[in-house]
């Protein structure tokens, strides 16, 4: 039997270490899935134009 091989004879075990896996597929998933979604909500700000050095500092 192949849990033979491997080393892990429990079903517990492999219940568990398989679970963990596909707890980390999904992760990934879910992790591209959001970031493809804000990059299409956000788009790219315009640059600023340049003001001068006077205006940008506050008199008081």
């Amino acid at each position: 039997m192949i849990a033979d091989v491997i080393g892990i004879p429990d079903p517990w075990i492999w219940i568990a270490y398989l679970l963990c896996l596909v707890a980390a597929a999904l992760c990934v998933v879910y992790a591209a899935c959001l970031g493809r979604n804000r990059q299409a909500e956000q788009a790219p700000a315009p640059a600023p134009e340049s003001a001068p050095a006077e205006e940008m500092h506050t008199k008081a």
